[in-house]
């Protein structure tokens, strides 16, 4: 299995005109079956939320997914 990031975003209905959601949950896989959050995903959470507030959008949260359903959540640690 090969480790994946996708990002879900969403756009406030009232401003539909915007091209850009206002926010975004970034999620990733951990291949190695490690859960915790490596020094590099907490590097590249803040690269990405630091981009994403220059164009308004805010990063709900990072999810880390395992295969048995488990994860971890950067907003709830």
């Amino acid at each position: 299995m090969t480790k994946s990031l996708f990002m879900i975003g969403y756009r406030n209905s009232i401003t539909s005109f915007n091209p850009l959601p206002v926010g975004v949950i970034l999620v990733h896989n951990h291949p190695s079956g490690k859960l915790l959050p490596s020094e590099a995903d907490k590097s590249l959470t803040q690269k990405i939320k630091k981009a994403a507030d220059f164009f308004d959008v805010k990063v709900l949260d990072h999810l880390i997914i395992m295969p048995n359903g488990n994860y971890f959540s950067f907003s709830d640690n």
